[in-house]
């Protein structure tokens, strides 16, 4: 169970608003939409801070607060760990990370444990921080399936298995020549968007070409080919047709 799915209880003064609170909790929790691999890499993947996925341990530099303080307070952590990436595991790591649960009303994300975890660590002004939230998302069990899975995401392979059926893809666009055909402005809604957020069927397509920062292309002119140009984060910038 991943790590964030542990939620707190705001303790009452007294025994029998303890036991209202527990009943409340169990239901919140179960509001909680399922977690999976897939929609933890696209929640983060869409976000507009730089995340890195990370599997490793923690270890409380300082004494944990009492679980009835809500906000939670910030505790720096060491991390012991290995970062996660298109190959798989990266170079073995090890520094602070200041850790902030996050909070919904008085249930609340809990601080880490020794156990061995996946985690999407922010990254800002130079250091990572950790944000647990009261919903499972921020960290996973550390399987082989869930590394797998993650690792298949950075290649563009990342359908949720709890989300709802993809509608069929709409037909290939007609093949007379126009000089606009390319079928820029069906896709303008993904600018800004990560390219492996296109559909496999656009990403995979004869008259599709991507062009990543630098890379050399040829200046022959095609109206029905679509040029979509990347910058460094593999975000799409531009979409032309030529």
């Amino acid at each position: 169970m991943p790590i964030s799915q542990t939620l707190t209880k705001f303790v009452g003064a007294v025994a029998t608003g303890l036991a209202t609170l527990t009943i409340a909790g169990q239901a919140l929790a179960l509001s909680c939409l399922p977690g999976s691999a897939q929609s933890s890499f696209n929640q983060y993947d869409e976000a507009p801070e730089n995340y890195y996925i990370f599997q490793g341990r923690f270890e409380a530099l300082e004494p944990l607060p009492l679980n009835n303080i809500v906000p939670r307070p910030t505790v720096n952590f060491r991390f012991s760990g290995r970062g996660i990436g298109p190959a798989g595991l990266e170079q073995r790591q090890s520094f602070i990370v200041p850790v902030t649960p996050k909070c919904a009303g008085p249930w609340c994300g809990s601080y880490p444990d020794e156990q061995r975890i996946i985690v999407f660590m922010k990254f800002e002004n130079g250091r990572y921080s950790f944000e647990p939230g009261a919903c499972p998302g921020a960290s996973l069990p550390a399987t082989t399936a869930n590394r797998h899975a993650l690792q298949d995401c950075f290649s563009g392979n990342c359908v949720d298995p709890n989300a709802p059926p993809v509608p069929p893809a709409p037909p290939s666009p007609p093949s007379t020549p126009s000089p606009e055909s390319c079928g820029k402005e069906i896709l303008s809604d993904f600018l800004g968007r990560r390219v492996n957020r296109l559909p496999a069927f656009v990403r995979q397509s004869p008259l599709v070409r991507i062009i990543r920062p630098g890379q050399p292309v040829t200046l022959d002119l095609n109206p029905n080919r679509l040029n979509i140009d990347l910058n460094s984060r593999n975000r799409i910038i531009d979409l032309r047709c030529g």
